[in-house]
């Protein structure tokens, strides 16, 4: 037997009974250190993301997404608000027309929402946990599983 297909044999048994497993990441919801805010349900997370809590305290809530097919946007929109980015963009569409509102603003990269939280004492976004720099200006609230 060949040594590459050998190592695959192994690598396919160790998957399949559990001994070996990728680890998922953590999504990290992210404030400005300023925040009053210091930690947060899921629901909540939620709420914000579809419109429906706009304020904590005086402080107008500006939540942040991604533009695009990122990972981390499926992985937020799969474990938070159990929807896929197609349901999710149309959702906006259609409340936007129907009772206005404004939805959560796109970027590009994990660093322009790092920057956009550590600059908006209102905004809420999410990055991995991992990614996070020590001195960023923001801090963690909630994490969720990927």
């Amino acid at each position: 037997m060949k040594m590459g297909l050998r190592v695959l044999i192994i690598l396919v048994i160790l998957f399949a009974t559990g001994i070996y497993r990728a680890e998922a990441r953590e999504i990290a919801f992210v404030v400005n250190k300023k925040a009053s805010i210091e930690s947060i349900k899921l629901l909540e997370v939620k709420e914000i993301f579809l419109g429906d809590k706009q304020f904590w305290g005086s402080v107008k809530i500006k939540p942040i997404d991604y533009q695009g097919s990122k990972p981390i946007r499926g992985s937020f929109l799969d474990k938070v608000l159990r929807t896929n980015p197609t349901t999710f963009d149309n959702y906006w569409i259609s409340k936007l027309f129907q009772e206005g509102g404004t939805p959560p603003s796109k970027k590009e990269t994990f660093q322009e929402v790092i920057d956009e939280v550590s600059r908006d004492p209102g905004a809420i976004g999410y990055v991995y946990k991992d990614e996070i720099p020590d001195k960023s200006g923001i801090k963690v609230i909630l994490t969720v599983q990927e």
